[in-house]
């Protein structure tokens, strides 16, 4: 799904996000590319096309972005973080030996959750071996 720079504009817009190229640029690489990518994969596939693009741009773009709630910082272990777009709530599976993320789809069930606390969200993230990690 390829959305327009206008989309993505009035998408932010309605979540109080002021719209930049910068931004719609690290949106639109996100929509474009459903790899979970990293901020160094996200800067380095944008890089070529904007010669003037900081990393820290990157970075201030994505803590934007998630704070809108319009991406998903997906902290899995290890040192890096991935970044995640979709329209559908979904959980993730993790490869340990690969390091692949992909989406789960499927219905999500809230846990029970001790009285008195109060739940924002749920996040589901499976680990174990992919398929082609495991028949090697």
């Amino acid at each position: 799904m390829t959305l327009t720079a206008q989309h993505i504009g009035k998408m932010m817009a309605e979540r109080g996000l002021r719209s930049s190229v910068q931004r719609v640029a690290v949106m639109r690489y996100l929509v474009d590319h459903r790899t979970h990518p990293s901020v160094d994969e996200i800067y380095n596939g944008l890089r070529d096309g904007m010669p003037s693009l900081a990393l820290a741009t990157v970075y201030n773009a994505l803590d934007a972005l998630a704070g809108a709630g319009l991406v998903r910082r997906l902290d899995i272990g290890g040192d890096v973080a991935r970044f995640d777009y979709s329209e559908q709530a979904h959980a993730h599976f993790v490869c340990r030996k690969c390091g692949m993320v992909y989406d789960i789809r499927g219905e999500m069930q809230m846990p029970a959750i001790p009285a008195g606390f109060e739940a924002a969200e749920i996040d589901v993230t499976v680990y174990g071996l992919c398929k082609k990690c495991k028949n090697k």
